[in-house]
């Protein structure tokens, strides 16, 4: 899989392959993505004996993924400048 072979050799870009299952959990309505990440604040209903659990987003979170989705493509466009630049210096000593 690709995520896993970034995930173990991407330089600048850290933790890629949770970043990703972290998007894929909440695209799918996995529980374990929404719950471990969001803001939980309980909250208890005046004249019951019952609580209830608002979830919020988690802007932390939200903001951790962005910052490794751009490290991502800064380090693939790094490379992709690398092998273009490696691909004219050899046009240029081929003439």
């Amino acid at each position: 899989m690709a995520v896993k072979y970034t995930d173990q050799h991407a330089t600048e870009a850290r933790q890629v392959l949770f970043a990703w299952q972290l998007c894929s959990g909440f695209a799918h309505g996995r529980g374990w993505a929404i719950h471990g990440m969001a803001n939980a604040e309980t909250i208890r209903i005046v004249g019951q004996d019952e609580e209830i659990v608002r979830l919020s987003p988690n802007d932390t979170a939200i903001l951790w993924v962005a910052i490794t989705s751009l490290s991502l493509a800064t380090e693939a466009f790094r490379i992709l400048d690398q092998k273009c630049g490696d691909s004219s210096e050899q046009n240029s000593a081929a003439k």
